[in-house]
């Protein structure tokens, strides 16, 4: 009976090792830099890897005092080399992070985007948590498609002069004005 006893209690502490702790509560300062969609999802108890979209603190932005040509296909060139060196550089400990937990199977499809200065990943809660823990991280979204309701062009107002409803929305008409 002893022995008996001495495999039941093995038996059952086999078992409760295996019982899944519950993750620890993220502190505020991390949890306040990540979407509560993504929240959410890392709360399930099943918690798969979340496609999210990784924004830097440094603002995709170009410096007022960059001295830009009156030539525009050398200005553009000027720009855009200017706001990948700044996603380069601002994103370096990021893409870093997400390469390490790719290499052990808890990142994947990682992309920067320089246009924004931001990383797209799919990872898991451990991994983005880590990201939101970093100061040169701004927030954490999902990546997700967003789908704009149907609409006309009496709904829009187009003239045939302005820019087309979107491209006002998003601010690209002034930006394009800027670019020449």
């Amino acid at each position: 009976t002893i022995i008996t006893i001495a495999l039941l209690l093995v038996i059952f502490a086999k078992q409760t090792l295996l019982i899944a702790a519950p993750p620890t509560p993220i502190p505020e300062n991390i949890r306040a830099k990540i979407d509560p969609r993504v929240l959410h999802a890392l709360a399930a108890e099943d918690a798969r890897p979340q496609a999210v979209i990784i924004r830097m603190t440094t603002p995709a932005a170009i410096p007022a005092r960059l001295n830009l040509p009156d030539d525009v296909v050398a200005r553009r060139s000027i720009i855009r080399q200017t706001l990948q060196t700044l996603a380069e550089n601002s994103q370096r400990g990021v893409r870093t992070v997400l390469a390490q937990a790719e290499s052990a199977g808890q990142a994947s499809d990682i992309r920067p985007f320089w246009i924004l200065n931001a990383v797209a990943a799919t990872a898991g809660r451990d991994t983005i948590l880590t990201l939101a823990a970093r100061d040169d991280v701004a927030f954490i979204r999902p990546d997700e498609i967003i789908t704009l309701p149907p609409f006309s062009a009496d709904e829009i107002g187009r003239t045939g002069t302005a820019p087309e409803w979107g491209v006002a929305k998003i601010g690209a008409d002034a930006v394009w004005q800027s670019l020449g």
